[in-house]
């Protein structure tokens, strides 16, 4: 039977269903028909088909076709499947429009320089020309593309011409496709035509009075400036600028939060030192920006801002706005300051961080807003090398306790994690007199991410500080585990020693941690039972198979465990002992 046929019969059912696997069939029919076939007979059905198909098919079309050169003869023979490609960028469905561009880009980027002038080009002016505003958006994605392949005085001129009619457009949909493309366009066009052609073009997008392509003024700030003159960038684009600062749209102002690092970098160390400071302020504090969403973003900005500004700037510009926007009333900004405030303490140095922005650090701590804290004490590490363990310590023991038993488990958890960072500075003495206790106690936490933090640290506090310290403080708390009434924390020592003793060595794991695992052997568990197995395993690796203490004590618990009536216990006892040998 025919393969256009048996398409065609499928592509027209009513069953949905079917006609979707139709067109994910459109390569195994291309296969069959060969290069000619596929040119001759499926593209013009295609041609044909797209002008009156659904939505959903007409996308699975459009990405079936964007891999499709293969089979049609290769990038000679691509331009044939133009055409419907053509007919889909025109669709009214934004999601159809879309993949159809997705799709003649990588066929657009294989013709060759020929064929691309001779097919593409016309099709992107066909759409730039087209009488409904589809086709347009669709063009104004395209010609980036299409400008930077094309070597052609005449094409290129066309290209320009028909940019510039999209920007000045009548619809807002096209005006915002063009100004949403204008950087990539700004990147691909001859510098002389960016300050003649394409400046008046963006001031008069700049000025546009719909908040769509208003959105879109601050990027294409950005991407013209590093095109342009310093005195055209100071001037024109810098003024711009200000004015979406003082948009009435809090968007607007938003995306201006968003782009203000950007526009810094292309502007240049001169006009950031004089002009860029005062604007961020308008943006960034409460007292001249109502919106909580503004000042946020503005706050994630300010530590890459702040990086850009002059040594002697750094400090009396970012130390006044912390302690500002510490005190915001908004848990957004507060928690995005939280976010960023460790990046500027190497910047402001040891001594102004001591004195000036630890306290604000302090507070941060304390704050009621549980991400606000876990920002820092995620973070902390860089305030401590910046001006040492034994400050922070000092300053953020008690505080940092209190995050030891936060309500929020992730706080908990956080705070675990970092602990071992201060053991590594502050010495056996310190440590213990403030956090070893904590640090114990979460073993016996009721969230099991918490415990198994807990462990990992232990284990590297055991490594820093010496079997000594590990038999004092981590051994007394598992044997207390191990007789808890809850299993889930019955299995605590298990997970620990499997840890432990690859740090505390063979004496310690054999007279210390064996007994302890022996101990749970007769746990009445299945589940604590077989990580006992598991765990021996561990212990008999550090310890030695051919030692006394696990041929002797650990091999009869295994061979007893090997009886038992829990199939998962058996199993991992069997394993075990042939481990063991």
């Amino acid at each position: 039977m025919d393969p256009i046929s048996v398409l065609s019969g499928d592509i027209n059912s009513r069953d949905i269903v079917v006609r979707l696997n139709a067109v994910k069939r459109l390569s195994t029919i291309a296969v069959v028909l060969g290069p000619e076939g596929t040119r001759t007979k499926l593209i013009p059905f295609l041609i044909e088909f797209v002008n009156n198909s659904d939505d959903e098919v007409s996308q699975a079309i459009a990405t079936e076709l964007g891999s499709f050169i293969p089979f049609v003869g290769g990038p000679n023979f691509a331009h044939c499947i133009l055409p419907p490609l053509e007919t889909l960028a025109q669709a009214e469905e934004t999601v159809v429009r879309d993949q159809a561009v997705e799709s003649l880009v990588p066929i657009a980027e294989q013709l060759p320089a020929a064929e691309f002038d001779k097919y593409f080009i016309p099709l992107v002016a066909k759409l730039i020309d087209g009488d409904w505003f589809t086709s347009k958006i669709s063009a104004a994605s395209l010609i980036p593309l299409a400008y930077s392949k094309t070597n052609d005085v005449s094409a290129r001129e066309t290209l320009r011409k028909g940019f510039l009619n999209l920007c000045e457009d009548d619809s807002p949909l096209v005006r915002r496709a063009a100004s949403s493309h204008f950087g990539r366009f700004v990147d691909v066009v001859e510098k002389e035509y960016v300050e003649s052609l394409l400046l008046p073009a963006f001031l008069k997008l700049a000025n546009d009075d719909q908040e769509s392509v208003q959105l879109l003024v601050v990027p294409n700030c950005v991407a013209i400036t590093a095109h342009l003159p310093a005195a055209f960038a100071s001037k024109e684009i810098l003024a711009k600028f200000k004015g979406c600062i003082a948009s009435n749209s809090w968007r607007v102002r938003c995306v201006v939060a968003d782009h203000f690092v950007d526009m810094c970098q292309v502007l240049g160390e001169a006009i950031v030192a004089t002009e860029m400071t005062g604007l961020l302020s308008k943006i960034l504090f409460k007292e001249t920006e109502p919106e909580a969403e503004v000042r946020a973003a503005a706050t994630r900005q300010l530590k890459n801002f702040v990086a850009l500004l002059p040594a002697t700037a750094v400090v009396d510009f970012a130390v006044p706005a912390v302690k500002t926007i510490g005190s915001d009333v908004s848990p957004h900004v507060r928690s995005a300051l939280s976010s960023i405030v460790m990046g500027i303490v190497p910047l402001c140095g040891q001594v102004e961080t001591n004195s000036k922005l630890l306290p604000i650090l302090v507070n941060f701590l304390k704050d009621e807003i549980p991400e606000v804290r876990l920002n820092i004490i995620s973070n902390i590490q860089e305030l401590i090398e910046v001006i040492g363990a034994q400050e922070v310590s000092k300053a953020m023991a008690k505080p940092i306790i209190e995050l030891g038993v936060d309500p929020q488990w992730r706080v908990r958890l956080a705070t675990a994690e970092r602990m071992p960072n201060f053991a590594e500075h502050l010495g056996v003495e310190q440590f213990d007199e403030h956090f070893t206790s904590m640090c114990i106690t979460w073993l016996g936490d009721s969230v099991f991410s918490v415990r198994e933090a807990a462990i990992e640290c232990t284990k590297k506090l055991s490594k820093i500080f010496g079997n000594d310290w590990a038999n004092k403080f981590v051994v007394p708390k598992l044997v207390e585990l191990s007789t808890h009434t809850n299993s889930r924390h019955r299995l605590t020592p298990l997970f620990a020693c499997k840890e432990l003793c690859q740090v505390v060595g063979p004496a310690i794991s054999s007279e210390t941690l064996l007994p302890l695992v022996l101990q749970l052997a007769t746990d009445p568990v299945p589940n604590v039972r077989f990580n006992v197995c598991k765990t021996l395993v561990e212990l008999s690796s550090v310890i030695g198979n051919d030692s006394p203490q696990i041929q002797g004590d650990a091999k009869k618990a295994l061979s007893t465990l090997e009886k038992d009536s829990d199939s998962d216990v058996k199993f991992f006892a069997t394993e075990a002992l042939t481990y063991v040998g």
